[in-house]
């Protein structure tokens, strides 16, 4: 059961799509599907909440994402429920059109529950409409 999304910074709904790209690293039948609609806010992006997050045995989150651009940011960030603790991890697409996993250390962050799962494609750049693809978010080491 896909969690319930929210969108924030002017951009479409998060939907569950089919996957447009069984190949590689997700062969999944179904993925979340985030356009950074036209005029998008740079800092646009999606969450969606979760029980807290066991950091006392997991310092990674993993996730696959799938980018039109080499080279976009694709930030994650971790929200407490108040979002009065957050920690943010930044890394970049390596590959286009194509499925990739990224891996966000996490060990740095404040000892907080984390119930928030925010992530952001193309980080700092205003939307042009360009289609992302995120699937499988798991904590691993």
């Amino acid at each position: 059961t896909p969690p319930a999304f929210t969108v924030f910074g002017n951009i479409a709904g998060v939907e569950v799509v089919a996957n447009p790209d069984q190949s590689g690293s997700n062969t999944t039948a179904n993925v979340a599907q985030l356009t950074k609609t036209a005029g998008a806010e740079v800092w646009a992006g999606a969450f969606f909440g979760t029980s807290p997050l066991d950091f006392t045995n997991y310092s990674k989150i993993s996730v696959k994402t799938w980018s039109p651009k080499v080279g976009a940011q694709i930030k994650l960030k971790l929200e407490n429920a108040d979002a009065s603790i957050v920690h943010e991890v930044d890394l970049n697409s390596t590959v286009a059109n194509s499925w990739e996993e990224l891996v966000y250390d996490f060990s740095d962050a404040p000892v907080a529950d984390y119930v928030n799962v925010v992530i952001f494609f193309d980080f700092g750049n205003a939307g042009d409409d360009s289609v992302y693809y995120y699937d499988e978010l798991g904590l691993t080491n």
